[in-house]
């Protein structure tokens, strides 16, 4: 997981506590500053709807630079209302 010194703190006990540090790793950074780590899968989970509209086209535009080829991303968000799909662009993978 990629995020904040303040939340990977906590993820990495919780990761300790599951005993997954073998398979489960928590990055430091922030996903508008800093380079996203090297990966097959980016998720982003109750992310997008906290920002504006130009904050998720460049969030992204970042991730979709970032996976190789045969990559994918996973969204997973709760719509706040029924017509805030239409605002969502088609996202696919390379």
């Amino acid at each position: 997981m990629f995020d904040l010194p303040r939340v990977t703190t906590v993820a990495r006990e919780n990761i300790a506590l599951a005993g997954i540090e073998d398979r489960v790793t928590a990055q430091d950074g922030d996903f508008f500053r800093d380079e996203l780590p090297a990966a097959d899968l980016y998720a982003v989970g109750r992310i997008l709807h906290d920002w504006s509209d130009e904050k998720v086209a460049a969030l992204l535009r970042t991730v979709f630079e970032r996976l190789p080829s045969g990559g994918a991303l996973l969204i997973a968000e709760k719509l706040l209302n029924d017509d805030a799909w239409v605002r969502w662009p088609l996202i696919c993978s390379r």
